[in-house]
């Protein structure tokens, strides 16, 4: 469904709207894509560094800092605590 908004959100050229698709990807990729390891194996990372840039381009700071908390936990959790806390 995420991927199907971020299509037509694209394609529709409605900037935030693709950000939030983008960061709900990144929640969802993160959430249940890792392999026995704890590795991720999906693009989470990707879409919240697409989304973070989106929102920031568009002055969205309510979204935006609403993606950086769930992109730097994502960080924090995963093991990349350094870069999770200069977000």
């Amino acid at each position: 469904m995420a991927e199907r908004a971020l299509k037509v959100a694209t394609k529709a050229g409605i900037r935030e709207k693709e950000a939030l698709a983008h960061l709900t990807l990144g929640q969802v990729v993160t959430a249940s894509l890792y392999d026995a390891g704890d590795t991720v194996v999906g693009g989470a990372e990707h879409h919240f560094q697409l989304a973070t840039e989106i929102l920031r381009a568009i002055g969205n700071d309510t979204e935006l800092a609403k993606g950086l908390e769930a992109y730097a936990r994502d960080l924090i959790e995963h093991g990349a605590s350094e870069r999770g806390k200069t977000l």
